[in-house]
């Protein structure tokens, strides 16, 4: 089925600057189109309003489904940064009488305001997940979840992440579920040192009807680098709740800890930590409130060793919606975001204010 949006945003500081902000307005039109097979329809509405990710963990029911969007942006003052960016996505799952089988696919090239490089910068990315849940009996669950990540920044440095995580569940009751994971992989640096990492994981699924879940998976990695001796060992974890305190409100939660490779210096990781939230409220007559939150401290440290810089990144966004048909649903959104860093030059705060309808068949 065919799909367009349109949205007009005023954003006071396009280059996410810490001084001698520039503020435009932004317009953009999104023609896309979805196609596939679900049992449910609320398979597709994951996909369309949620992120792909999420897909294969909390939707229900067999589906297969592609999307390709094009967002072509204009720049009222800055014509130099009109460009036309392309997000597409497949997401696969099927269930089995013992098995559960599944896999994503995300494919982007995004200009966008990336706080890792302090700049606007396109990005392409390529994410492909496979996952398998196989339940040996009644109480014991085991899986397998591979994963290859490419993230390409024009002008920086490009990374490519392999890893593959193997687990076992039981059931210490009907709603609880307890297991070990073991995972490992290796993240390759275009221009760096190579890393290759271990993760030692105890994981917790709880689940009340269609109410509440949470997982929860953490523990602790030990990373090497090919062309260093300094090792290093440091705690992860990743939690997500989902919560439907009544038939018209969702609330989210998401909470981590993960390492990953700075694109702008060479032999430089960042350690995250973090929490994100969203509350979703249907009100009456098709309209739909939401606010999402959260706040990241992110560290940097160079393969040698030492810390050269820390970021404390917060944003709040709520957003009113409302629904005129099936079909056709419009919005008004507002977004702060602010990044303070020991840098001054990573330092920065972000103001937007972004109207859009949408139209699906």
């Amino acid at each position: 089925s065919p799909h367009i949006q349109a949205k007009v945003t005023y954003d006071d500081n396009i280059f996410i600057r810490p001084s001698h902000e520039r503020g435009d307005f932004i317009f953009t039109l999104a023609p896309g189109i979805t196609f596939g097979y679900w049992e449910l329809e609320e398979g597709r509405d994951y996909f369309q309003w949620k992120d792909a990710g999420s897909l294969i963990e909390r939707a229900r029911g067999n589906f297969l489904i592609a999307d390709y969007t094009a967002f072509f942006l204009g720049f009222a003052r800055t014509s130099s940064e009109n460009t036309v960016d392309h997000d597409g996505r497949v997401a696969f799952r099927w269930e089995l009488a013992k098995l559960t089988l599944g896999a994503t696919l995300d494919a982007g090239s995004k200009t966008e305001a990336d706080p890792d490089v302090g700049e606007r910068v396109r990005v392409r990315t390529l994410a492909i997940n496979i996952t398998s849940r196989y339940q040996v009996s009644d109480k014991t669950l085991l899986g397998l979840a591979l994963s290859n990540t490419i993230n390409d920044p024009d002008g920086f440095i490009q990374t490519t992440e392999w890893r593959a995580e193997g687990f076992a569940q039981y059931a210490i009751t009907p709603l609880l579920q307890l297991g070990l994971g073991l995972a490992g992989g290796r993240l390759q640096v275009e221009e760096g040192s190579d890393q290759v990492f271990e993760q030692i994981l105890a994981r917790a699924e709880y689940s009340l009807t269609d109410k509440l879940a949470a997982r929860l998976s953490g523990g602790v990695e030990f990373r090497q680098f090919d062309e260093s001796n300094n090792d290093r060992t440091s705690p992860v974890f990743a939690l997500g709740i989902d919560w439907r305190p009544a038939a018209a409100t969702e609330v989210t939660l998401s909470a981590f800890r993960r390492v990953g490779a700075s694109a702008l210096n060479v032999d430089e990781n960042f350690t995250i930590t973090g929490f994100e939230a969203t509350f979703r409220r249907a009100l009456r007559g098709g309209l739909q409130f939401s606010l999402a939150g959260g706040y990241h401290v992110v560290s940097y440290t160079f393969a040698g060793g030492g810390e050269n810089r820390t970021d404390h990144y917060v944003f709040v966004r709520p957003g009113l919606f409302y629904r005129i048909t099936d079909r056709l649903q419009v919005g008004l959104t507002y977004q702060y975001r602010r990044n303070e860093s020991n840098l001054q030059r990573f330092g920065f705060s972000n103001n937007q204010v972004t109207a859009e309808i949408g139209l699906r068949y």
